[in-house]
């Protein structure tokens, strides 16, 4: 359960850091395998709030997922590497040709 609170607070920080350059959009997939699409979020210490873009089969167009159950984020937003600096990423620069 420990390592469950230590991803679930990995996400929440990831998604707290967001940067305003790139469009809240992208793909939320859980630990039960579900890729969720989504176009904007909102979240509290526990929990975050997905928008789809268009409803689900069932028409639901939010779902709320605990941090815990996150397994990955699909960015889907063409953008620069660099830009995910300010969400704590780091890494050696591209040597020029």
């Amino acid at each position: 359960m420990e390592k469950d609170n230590d991803m679930a607070a990995v996400w929440r920080e990831l998604f707290a850091r967001w940067p305003a350059s790139i469009n809240r959009k992208g793909i939320l997939i859980s630990s039960y395998h579900e890729q969720i699409p989504f176009d904007d979020f909102v979240f509290n210490n526990d929990f975050i709030i997905l928008q789809r873009p268009a409803p689900d089969a069932v028409g639901a167009r939010r779902v709320c997922v605990p941090f815990r159950l996150i397994e990955a984020i699909k960015y889907t937003d063409p953008v620069k590497i660099e830009t995910y600096a300010s969400m704590g990423f780091v890494g050696a620069a591209k040597p020029r040709a």
